[in-house]
């Protein structure tokens, strides 16, 4: 038997969550990045200047494929350095994590910037 496995789980567990969300910040990326190539193949839009090949829409994609290999990486390290600390016997006090606070604010930020980037659209 595995000891603390249910701590172990639940920390294996928190980060396959993060490993979720860091891939689907990555597949969204690549489809914000790349829907000009689906734009330009509609009739009649082919040769028509879009908004969505402007520079900003691929450099917003190009930002949130680069925030989700962020945020595999930071869950990776955060993962192994809480499985050493639940294997470990030494007693802990245990303080929040600045990183995981700065990347919920990060996520957060970008959603409301997509409901602004959304309204706008639709009132225009």
């Amino acid at each position: 038997m595995i000891e603390r496995y249910t701590d172990h789980a639940a920390n294996e567990r928190t980060y396959l969550a993060w490993v979720r969300t860091g891939l689907a910040f990555m597949a969204f990326g690549l489809l914000v990045e790349r829907f000009d190539l689906f734009v330009r193949s509609l009739p009649g839009l082919a040769d028509a200047p879009s908004a969505v090949s402007s520079g900003y829409v691929r450099a917003g994609g190009l930002i949130l494929i680069v925030l989700g290999v962020v945020v595999l990486a930071i869950s990776s390290r955060r993962y192994l350095h809480f499985k050493t600390l639940i294997a470990s016997d030494e007693h802990r006090d245990f303080r929040g994590s600045r990183t995981d606070l700065a990347l919920v604010i990060i996520v957060a930020a970008i959603g409301l910037l997509m409901v602004f980037y959304v309204l706008a659209h639709i009132f225009v």
